[in-house]
């Protein structure tokens, strides 16, 4: 039951407090004066001891109301909440709030039973329940205020955010935070231990709200979770950006594995990569949660990374641009044609290239700053506008300009302000407004990674998933060996080494001259993970000289590493120095294989370095993923790649997440390092774990 009964939780006509008192200054009088003061609908108190509460007529118990209660409220003692819940439930309340702590939160075997106790009475009545230790639910645009928190000290505005948090505290500081930055709510939903109603069902059920243009969302832990998956694949439909602020990243439950990549999987990442892939984009921080839902909550993202810089200050404009550039966006200087128009509205003196540099003449002449603005935020050779030191000495003509040309652009217009009450102003006005320009600049970025993340959800959503057809490697199969491994690869079209195995020095060395010198000598066995470790390899062999002594060398090596096993080696080009990638994959108990891109090489674990997704990945998020690496110095640093090898990884990516969507029995990939000389892109080691059934 999702739909009445979360209705009920946001918009019922009548509300019943148990546990209603006199005083304000007790949890449940602070919810009774929230609800008559400022709903619409009808409120009834309910308490055995008064005749009213609050000037209102009180009830004995809820079963007395002689109307219909489509909400209740519920703040008595935890051992009474059962009780309470079921007369809620006889009465045909739709929904309930439980205020009241003491359950699963204490952490006891008592108050895990009575959170079993409720969550039965929402079960077998249908009567929806939030919490309990939930600090409740606010509808700004009906005014409902079931909720003890005081609110107070900030100004309250609706809008589009709603807010979703497991804390009912930090809940109340994303409230106040986004109001304090100018962001008007219409909802917040504090759903505390979560016995009934989740979080991602409460996401679910919002977005489809037409009050409803952006989420912000916090959670410690995600119960459901498929839930909150399906509510951001819809919200990518609907074009309505969930931020997601998730607590308890740390490495609390890594697993042994034999891989890179598996070594470095842990639940948060294999969440993260899970709500990326609906669409939803998972923040570090307060200040990012609340800086990226500003930019997004206009609905407009960016078709590209172009950006351009409008200032009244040349000294404001290239720090702009300075912050702009460090954080990956590109500032290309105006087409010839635009550059003629932009020199027509500006003083002589000012600067038509990027930042275009409209001088403080605009104090003197506000006239001319509408047109520019107008002109610059229709152009299509920019994908974001950014604008630096709007000030409340502008003139109002300045100001307004700045808010139409925002709001008639089909692009993020963003403004950078020194001062708290005109961010607050231009943002509450539709023109975001910031008071640190690396933050904007950061905002400006993330939008980018956002647009990305929201069309590969829905390519996801529309496109194939795992390759039907054979799959290459059985259930159980257990650590193939390198060459195994890379036939694999190669099936999925990823380029590998040429090679060959050799079980004699002759045969070695007659596979050498076939490679073409140098080449690497590697022992060739299921039972070395990483051979490097156990001194099992020889890099960089000149002749047929250096390629026989060296497989003597492993021969014998092998003897102790791996007696009775049969020696071969594993004959290999080598593939110039360049840079090295580690692309892997590791089965998360809860979503499955999830890929890593990352820094490769000895270095992989050192630098973590790395981003991940679940599979199949789409090109476009291929290369978002590699975009990424290293704040997106990988493809944009002269040293970097080129385009066409940061093209040509990316199609690398992509097959191989074709490759771990469609091979169900394998437990672990990692291909590391693939390295990068010029354009070409190659696989130079490869394991490869089967040890789970399909």
């Amino acid at each position: 039951m999702t739909g009445g009964g979360l209705e009920a939780l946001l918009d019922p006509r009548s509300v019943a407090v148990l546990g209603a008192s006199e005083s304000a200054s007790r949890i449940g009088g602070r919810v009774l004066e929230h609800l008559r003061t400022k709903f619409g609908g009808a409120v009834f108190p309910v308490n055995p001891r008064r005749d009213t509460v609050q000037g209102l007529p009180a009830r004995a118990r809820v079963g007395d109301v002689e109307e219909d209660v489509d909400l209740a409220v519920i703040a008595v003692a935890s051992h009474l909440v059962p009780e309470a819940a079921r007369q809620c439930a006889e009465r045909g309340v739709r929904a309930a709030v439980v205020i009241s702590s003491g359950f699963a939160e204490i952490g006891t075997e008592a108050g895990r039973k009575l959170q079993d106790e409720l969550a039965a009475v929402g079960r077998d009545s249908g009567m929806r329940i939030l919490g309990p230790n939930s600090m409740g639910s606010i509808n700004l645009t009906n005014g409902l205020y079931a909720t003890f928190a005081s609110l107070r000290g900030f100004p309250i505005a609706t809008g589009g955010v709603a807010v979703v948090s497991q804390s009912g505290a930090f809940g109340i500081r994303v409230f106040e935070g986004a109001q304090t930055e100018g962001l008007g709510l219409s909802h917040m939903v504090l759903t505390g231990n979560e016995a009934d109603v989740t979080l991602g069902e409460v996401a679910g059920h919002l977005v489809e709200r037409d009050q409803v243009a952006a989420l912000a969302l916090f959670a410690e832990g995600v119960r459901e979770p498929e839930l909150l998956l399906a509510a951001g694949r819809r919200a990518a439909e609907l074009g309505k950006p969930v931020v997601f602020l998730k607590a308890g990243v740390s490495a609390t439950g890594g697993r042994a594995a034999l891989s890179h990549t598996g070594s470095m999987m842990v639940g948060a990442r294999a969440f993260r990569a899970a709500a990326e892939s609906a669409g939803i984009m998972v923040v570090p921080t307060l200040r990012e949660l609340l800086a990226l839902v500003k930019a997004l909550a206009s609905g407009r993202l960016p078709a590209g990374r172009r950006t351009c810089v409008l200032t009244g200050s040349g000294g404001a404009g290239i720090l702009m641009a300075d912050h702009l550039e460090a954080a990956g966006l590109e500032l290309p200087p105006p087409s010839p044609e635009l550059r003629a128009e932009v020199e027509s509205l500006i003083p002589s003196f000012g600067s038509a290239g990027n930042p275009i540099d409209f001088t403080g003449q605009a104090l003197n002449d506000p006239g001319s700053v509408p047109p520019l603005l107008a002109r610059v935020s229709a152009a299509d050779e920019y994908d974001i506008v950014c604008m630096t030191g709007v000030n409340r000495t502008h003139p109002p003509e300045v100001l307004s300009a700045i808010v139409e040309a925002c709001r008639a652009s089909d692009k993020p217009f963003l403004t950078w302000t020194p001062q708290a009450d005109v961010a607050l102003t231009m943002t509450r006005a539709g023109a975001p407004g910031f008071l640190d320009a690396e933050a904007m600049a950061a905002a400006a970025a993330v939008l980018t990674r956002y647009a990305a993340l929201r069309e590969s959800a829905l390519a996801r959503a529309d496109g194939p998933g795992a390759a039907a057809g054979a799959r290459l490697v059985p259930a159980g199969a257990g650590t193939l060996t390198e060459s195994a491994a890379k036939q694999v690869l190669g099936a999925y079209g990823i380029p590998v080494t040429e090679e060959g195995v050799a079980a004699s020095a002759d045969e070695a060395a007659a596979l050498a001259g076939r490679i073409g010198f140098p080449v690497a000598l590697k022992l060739s066995s299921s039972a070395l993970a990483h051979k490097s470790d156990a001194g099992a390899v020889r890099l960089g062999l000149p002749d047929e000289a250096a390629v026989r002594a060296a497989f003597r060398e492993l021969a014998e090596l092998a003897r102790g590493l791996l007696p009775g096993e049969r020696v071969e080696v594993l004959v290999q080009e080598m593939v110039p120095a360049g840079i090295e990638i580690l692309c892997g994959m590791a089965k998360d108990p809860l979503f499955g294989p999830v890929i890593t891109v990352g820094a490769g090489g000895t270095l992989a674990e050192i630098l973590a370095e790395r981003h991940d997704a679940l599979p199949p990945v789409t090109l476009a998020r291929a290369r978002d993923l590699v975009g990424g690496l290293w704040g997106g110095r990988l493809v944009r640093h002269p040293r970097g790649l080129t385009p066409a090898a940061a093209e040509e990884l990316a199609a690398v990516v992509e097959r191989f997440g074709r490759l771990a969507a469609a091979e169900t029995a394998i437990s672990e990939i990692d291909v590391n390092p693939l390295i990068v000389t010029g354009d070409r892109v190659v696989a130079v080691d490869a394991l490869i774990v089967s040890v789970e059934a399909t």
